[in-house]
């Protein structure tokens, strides 16, 4: 998708925030231009879930109007285009029989946060726990930031960004206690464990994932209780039992064996996601210029500092560098 021109007003780099409250930033963070009210913004709002996808008149006309659409509908909708444009330029296009807002050249936090998964993902599939770790959790941190658009909320036209920030995030804590197991840090494997369980009761890797970890640090009662619960609830309101991956991991709990620790099986998705929907990753090529990627010497410092770019505020994290890494390392 071509590159587009934005408004003077915006000014880049543009940073579209898209979980939690709805946010347009430019060049200047602390002065954003603001989007305009009404209708507008929920214009501004239906375009940006559907981002670099055009969305039909008939859908915009449903969701400005969902009770009756008066006879000017179409008329209303070009000057709300028109109002729309004086903030984000040409990036938001006429295609169609409907507009696309060109996202191409902005930073996207969901975007931002499925890079980072999938650069998380790479880590560990590569055997570096630590920067799995670093990667996983600013992602969460963004993913973790509220629900999409959330001011709109509840709103059928946003379903789709929904259940793919579900997705995501599912993964990221996945990826997350993983690196939490090779790290020996099971507080915060049994953390992100119990999170997804709860989102997801029937989720038996996150359940096993909270035995296993309740089990590493001294509870076997506990991770026993929570196979109960499990249990409990598949035959109850499934009418099933736990899989074989559980009930053998029960069994190794039972007898007081050492749980190995849980492989990355599940390959990392190439760098470079150019088809829409691909992976579950949403809409849009992901070919923004990303600005949480830093590289430099780990033999300079006794510590790895990651930076990664926010919303107008530099966040650094701070490791300890692992033993045993090449010179060079880079999270992105």
């Amino acid at each position: 998708m071509p590159s587009c021109t934005t408004a003077l007003i915006l000014q880049e780099p543009v940073r579209l925030r898209l979980i939690g409250p709805l946010e347009l930033l430019g060049a200047q963070p602390d002065n954003p231009p603001g989007i305009p009210k009404g209708r507008a913004v929920l214009l501004f709002a239906l375009l940006a879930a559907h981002r670099n996808r055009v969305v039909s008149m008939d859908t915009i006309i449903d969701t400005l109007w969902p009770d009756h659409a008066p006879p000017t509908a179409p008329q209303t909708v070009a000057s709300l285009v028109s109002r729309l444009r004086r903030v984000v330029g040409t990036c938001l296009e006429r295609a169609g029989s409907g507009y696309r807002l060109n996202t191409t050249d902005w930073q996207v936090d969901v975007d931002e946060a499925a890079r980072l998964t999938r650069a998380a993902e790479r880590h560990l599939h590569a055997g570096e726990p630590t920067f799995a770790d670093a990667a996983a959790r600013r992602a969460l941190d963004l993913l973790t930031a509220g629900k999409a658009v959330e001011e709109f909320q509840p709103a059928g036209w946003s379903e789709d960004l929904n259940r793919m920030l579900e997705r995501l995030l599912r993964r990221a804590r996945e990826v997350a206690w993983q690196a939490a197991e090779h790290l020996h840090d099971y507080q915060q494997a049994a953390h992100l464990a119990t999170a997804a369980a709860h989102d997801d009761p029937y989720d038996e890797p996150a359940w096993r994932a909270l035995m296993t970890a309740q089990y590493r640090l001294g509870s076997a009662g506990a991770a026993l209780y929570t196979f109960d619960r499990l249990r409990h609830t598949l035959r109850t309101e499934l009418g099933t039992d736990p899989d074989p991956l559980t009930t053998a991991l029960h069994g190794v709990i039972l007898q007081g064996r050492p749980v190995p620790t849980t492989a990355h099986t599940r390959p990392a998705p190439p760098a470079d996601i150019t088809r829409h929907h691909r992976a579950g990753l949403g809409a849009g090529p992901y070919r923004l210029p990303n600005p949480m990627c830093f590289s430099r010497s780990l033999n300079s410092v006794p510590a790895l500092r990651v930076g990664f770019g926010t919303w107008g505020r530099n966040t650094w994290q701070t490791m300890v560098r692992p033993m045993g890494v090449s010179n060079q390392r880079r999270i992105c």
